[in-house]
């Protein structure tokens, strides 16, 4: 298992067309394998809806896990990390929203191994 920590510093100074290859927080890289789970209740009746679709809500059976994250001047936000399609793994999105009504950013990150990596947001490894 490998861990990979990047600072909100240093994300603020990479480009978007390399964030790809970054995850702003921790993320771990452990073996993938994951089993096969239902969508929730919630996601399937978004799937299901006769109305126009996001393209989260084409994806029933997405994974989301969020956790809370400050920025080196103290503000606070939370970081939300999408795993489009579990068992295909390829393809996430990483959402930052900060309080205080500052601006969300969503980044689209591609896994360049997903038969043997799986992206996770660590709390343990933030400061």
């Amino acid at each position: 298992m490998m861990r990979l920590a990047i600072s909100l510093k240093r994300l603020r100074q990479a480009s978007l067309c390399s964030f790809s290859a970054l995850c702003l927080l921790a993320f771990t890289m452990a073996m993938a394998g994951d089993r096969e789970r239902r969508p929730s209740q919630d996601q399937w009746k978004e799937y299901e809806a006769e109305a126009p679709k996001t393209i989260l809500e084409l994806q029933p059976f997405r994974q989301t896990n969020s956790i809370a994250i400050r920025a080196e001047e103290g503000r606070e936000g939370t970081a939300t990390l999408i795993n489009l399609n579990p068992s295909i793994n390829a393809w996430y999105l990483l959402k930052l929203a900060w309080k205080g009504g500052t601006s969300k950013t969503a980044y689209h990150l591609e896994n360049a191994n997903p038969q043997s990596r799986r992206l996770l947001l660590d709390e343990r490894a933030i400061p």
